[in-house]
């Protein structure tokens, strides 16, 4: 079988959820017996991320599979692929004549009133919109990472009923270890107790709410505590001297910027709790990350973010600054806390990438024979 994954989405810069599910992904199929072949950005070293396997063959551009200006140079590229089966990998695959197409589609925030978008709002959002519409009608299969994402993808574009199925994510394997360092916490200079968020620094995301209901949490408990966050630093989105500004919370508020991953278990385990107070999430990988890490989780009552979590975790109103801070208390209780990190220990058994990318795998079968 000849199959062909386009890699380019992975930022060497920041590894968001996008670069996790591409990584694991290619980390399974390295040990398969097809011929691979991997589309990747020059500069990204593949085996930082244990994938060296002869069984994959690496073919480096500069080409953005991204923009209109890129149309022509894309469908070039990929011509010569045609009879090989494209799994891209994101919502806005490139034009290609290549006919045995799977794409997956993370979420649907750009369908959604969600302040995402960099400036020109408009042109970025309808640039969105298309090349999602694009992929879903162009693809065989389109793979949701959710139930919610799947829910949202069929009332918008109903005619993908019939080819939508949802495959769940997992987080990487290094935070099943449970080997956690308490010296890891030396290493980013934090002497207090914590609470704690990862993952990307955007509107949807609700870190203003959080941080107000950390602060008022804080000066009702009268606790010495902190809030540490660690993410890349988006400044599209907004401006961390906003924030400092905003709340003068120089003392209370603790950005460590890009945590090296393999100190992330350790970060997540002794943390008071992990904040993902998101206004839309369609999957949620930090939640298993969590989970995994033992620590209890403090996440939304909307979008996959309770499917995924599944009342293993305690929930708030994103958009009520009170309710996140009765939760942020709430989790203070040691019975409570406890019980919390046990049934998200629990919970995260139930996702698995090796058994996901067979489902995958599956599919790319079901594809080539058919097609």
């Amino acid at each position: 079988m000849n199959i062909l994954i386009d890699a380019r989405v992975i930022n060497p810069v920041n590894i968001d959820g996008l670069a996790v599910y591409t990584i694991q992904l290619l980390k399974r199929l390295q040990y398969k017996e097809d011929n691979i072949i991997v589309l990747i950005n020059s500069i990204i070293d593949l085996s930082l991320h244990n994938i060296y396997s002869t069984n994959i063959k690496i073919v480096r551009t500069n080409i953005s599979p991204l923009g209109i200006k890129n149309i022509i140079n894309n469908y070039l590229l990929l011509k010569k692929y045609k009879n090989y089966i494209y799994h891209y990998p994101q919502f806005n695959m490139p034009i290609t004549n290549i006919k045995k197409t799977v794409c997956t589609i993370h979420d649907f925030k750009h369908f959604n009133n969600l302040t995402v978008f960099q400036k020109p709002i408009f042109l970025y959002k309808l640039y969105a919109q298309l090349t999602t519409k694009y992929s879903i009608n162009k693809a065989k299969k389109v793979l949701a990472v959710s139930d919610f994402t799947k829910d949202e993808i069929i009332q918008h574009i109903p005619s993908a009923k019939n080819k939508v199925i949802t495959i769940y994510e997992d987080c990487d394997n290094s935070f099943k270890k449970e080997n956690f360092e308490k010296n890891v916490l030396d290493k980013y200079n934090i002497s207090k107790e914590y609470y704690l968020y990862v993952g990307a620094w955007r509107p949807h995301k609700n870190i203003f709410n959080m941080i107000e209901a950390f602060l008022y949490m804080q000066q009702k408990t009268s606790r010495d505590d902190i809030f540490v966050f660690s993410g890349y630093k988006d400044k599209v989105y907004f401006d961390i001297k906003e924030l400092e500004e905003k709340y003068n919370i120089f003392n209370r508020i603790k950005f460590i910027g890009y945590a090296d991953i393999k100190d992330l278990p350790s970060l997540y385990h002794y943390s008071t709790a992990f904040m993902f107070c998101s206004l839309y999430e369609g999957f949620g990988i930090p939640i298993l990350e969590a989970f995994n890490s033992k620590t209890p989780l403090i996440t939304s009552d909307n979008g996959a973010m309770s499917e995924v979590a599944d009342h293993c975790s305690l929930v708030a109103n994103p958009n009520n600054v009170l309710d996140i801070a009765k939760q942020m208390e709430y989790i203070l209780d040691v019975n409570i806390r406890n019980e919390y990190i046990k049934l998200g220990f629990k919970k995260a058994e139930e996702y698995n990438w090796d058994l996901q990318f067979e489902e995958i795998y599956q599919i790319y079968l079901d594809i080539d024979n058919a097609y």
